[in-house]
């Protein structure tokens, strides 16, 4: 290993850790910022833009880095942990001894990056090819022989893991990678082994495929039960029926279940679709779930042991009012249909039809003009409307009646979200290539309470892919920051129009 380690280099201290714009920074410099010969002679994977990609999560930012020698992930942690070299020592040679297929090799750096006079430490892992299970799902979900031999590499992976005693803590589609039909594991920060039992852990996992009642003092070896079961019978069911794909809105940040699912059941959308579902086996997998969502945390059973539900096990209770993606409420129809075959009236003559039309037509037009002519004037003469407050559009739910219990727990707080949107749109136009002319290009952004980057699509396009992917790797390479300490939503959109970023780019140079 190469160090570049001086006199004057300190040690990184509680008061300074680096964000993620430090480490898109210093990984652009591999050459003086990274100790690791084979990395510091490697290049980053760059965007359109010329910067650093970047795949970010809660704990870290990871980079891909690519060089004669081979590829690697370099992962980047966001926050402090003083035993972390001590559980990566650890995990890396429990994964060593027990050599499966399943891991890549990583090694821990305590000294790996420069950043600001200070080393931070890194993770050296091998680049792992592949795609995530939810993206070769969104591929492969209506060939059924190909979901069949998923489920059952799944299984077997499993029972590897136990076999060796090995834990990863946090299996979710995003941890595993499917390259040539072979699964990978990776992101290893919540793993258990017997040896970490006394250093605890501070992950919970991702909330879609974990038990609702996980908490940071739960750590052993039975981790990994419910997110088993949950993929598990996740796979089972789209083998049976691809259409549940669509239907429950799969690949979003989930394969079929979400926390909201885990916490209300009774409400679930997904577990009313599962089951009242034609295939047995559909129904079967929904009711595991939804029993295993009633015992502890602990007691969850391996996915390789017998589940009885118990035949006392309730059903669900039917919810009118909550309709599956495709099962409309048609209810209205049948009845108002029934109401006209039993009360069939006599035509209404022509001519009186026509006075109607004509005594209606001044009440229509009044109605129908503020339609057109309103946004007209509102858009382009309004003097309240300036171009500050046009950078973007918040996009909110529309006010409903609510009781006045939910009053008192109000969702959002009153603020002004203006300063912040504007400083956001100030930062994409830093990033932003002026070659390309995009005055119709809208990008849909949504941000979350710390400022991660949650989702990033092009809303309107401007005609130009090269366009259109440019302003995608703009946000994308943007570091925003926290939400307001007023806004108590978990997460915000935005609709960024590209015609004021353009704007802003110039006033930047």
């Amino acid at each position: 290993m190469k160090q570049k380690r001086s006199l004057n280099h300190r040690q990184p201290t509680l008061a300074f850790w680096p964000s993620p714009q430090d480490y898109a920074e210093a990984i652009q410099n591999p050459n003086t910022t990274l100790s690791d010969q084979s990395l510091s002679e490697a290049q980053p994977q760059t965007n359109k833009l010329g910067l650093p990609v970047v795949v970010s999560g809660m704990f870290a930012s990871v980079y891909r880095l690519q060089s004669a020698e081979g590829e690697w992930a370099v992962r980047c942690f966001l926050h402090q942990h003083q035993d972390r070299q001590k559980r990566y020592c650890l995990i890396e040679g429990a994964l060593s001894k027990a050599d499966l297929p399943y891991t890549v090799g990583f090694h821990f750096q305590e000294e790996g990056i420069l950043i600001s006079g200070c080393w931070f430490p890194i993770l050296k892992m091998e680049w792992c090819k592949g795609v995530s299970l939810s993206e070769w799902i969104s591929r492969n979900v209506e060939n059924r022989r190909r979901m069949e031999t998923m489920v059952r590499s799944f299984r077997t992976m499993v029972d590897h893991l136990h076999a060796v005693g090995i834990t990863h803590g946090d299996l979710q589609h995003g941890n595993i990678l499917v390259d040539n039909d072979q699964l990978r594991l990776v992101d290893y920060d919540g793993m258990y082994l017997s040896e970490l039992q006394i250093l605890g852990t501070k992950e919970i996992g991702h909330s879609n495929y974990q038990h609702p009642s996980r908490s940071p003092e739960h750590f052993g070896e039975y981790l990994d039960n419910f997110s088993e079961w949950v993929i598990d019978c996740s796979l089972r069911c789209l083998t049976l029926d691809p259409t549940l794909w669509r239907a429950g809105n799969g690949g979003d940040e989930c394969l079929l279940f979400r926390q909201r699912d885990f916490q209300n059941p009774e409400q679930s959308t997904t577990f009313h679709l599962l089951e009242s579902h034609k295939i047995k086996e559909v129904r079967q997998c929904s009711r595991a779930i939804r029993y295993l969502l009633t015992l502890p945390v602990k007691d969850v059973p391996r996915l390789s042991d017998t589940l009885n539900v118990p035949a006392a096990f309730p059903e669900l209770p039917p919810t009118p009012h909550l309709l599956s993606p495709q099962q409309p409420n048609t209810d209205y129809l049948d009845k108002t249909l029934a109401s006209m075959n039993q009360t069939k009236k006599k035509a209404r003559p022509w001519h009186k039809t026509v006075w109607m039309w004509i005594a209606l037509a001044p009440v229509m037009l009044c109605a129908l003009t503020p339609m057109f002519v309103g946004p007209l004037f509102s858009e382009h003469t309004s003097p309240h409307k300036t171009s500050s407050t046009r950078d973007f559009e918040l996009t909110l739910p529309q006010r409903t009646t609510v009781s006045p219990t939910v009053l008192s727990t109000p969702s959002r707080a009153m603020g002004n979200i203006a300063p912040y949107r504007k400083e956001m749109l100030s930062k994409i136009a830093k990033n932003w290539n002026s070659n390309y002319k995009s005055p119709t290009l809208i990008v849909l952004v949504e941000i979350a309470k710390d400022g991660t980057l949650l989702r990033c699509e092009i809303l309107e396009s401007s005609g130009n892919e090269e366009a259109d992917e440019a302003a995608v790797d703009a946000v994308k390479a943007t570091t925003f920051d926290p939400l307001p300490d007023w806004y108590h939503g978990a997460t915000i959109p935005f609709k960024v129009e590209f015609q004021r970023v353009e704007s802003l780019h110039k006033d930047h140079k």
